[in-house]
């Protein structure tokens, strides 16, 4: 799978060729060699399963209906954005998610914490620690 995500889906892990782009926000992005070992691989894949990844819609948007009041709606900044290309049991899939609204919807929190989850692994890389600290933020 190829994982884009953050404000601007600036940090890239990309599982076919072994890289990972970090987001340095003012001082660009670095690029560096990471992999996941076959039980990382396994544990990826099954939260992929567990949420039914392939049941997603492409262009995912979930509602913001944990709004409390009628005809309000809500709009987060910055937001990420979440770019998944993944082949899973040989079916290849391509989901885009901009999450403007940070619904709190159970199929919004799971998605979230996949990409969380995989994230956390990245953080726990050395290959990540050797990376620069980022710069800035975004406002």
């Amino acid at each position: 799978f190829i994982l884009k995500y953050g404000v601007g889906a600036k940090n890239i892990i990309n599982t076919f060729n072994g890289t990972y782009q970090k987001d340095l926000i003012i001082e660009g992005t670095e690029k560096t060699s990471l992999s996941f070992t076959k039980e990382e691989i396994s544990q990826i894949y099954d939260k992929f399963n567990s949420i039914s990844i392939l049941d997603y819609p492409s262009d995912y948007k979930p509602p913001y209906s944990d709004n409390p009041k009628p005809d309000e709606d809500r709009h987060v900044e910055p937001y990420c954005t979440y770019i998944l290309d993944l082949t899973i049991d040989g079916v290849t899939k391509k989901i885009i998610w901009e999450d403007t609204n940070y619904s709190e919807i159970a199929e919004a929190k799971d998605l979230r914490d996949l990409y969380n989850f995989i994230d956390e692994m990245i953080r726990n890389k050395e290959e990540y620690k050797k990376l620069p600290e980022a710069v800035g933020g975004y406002e």
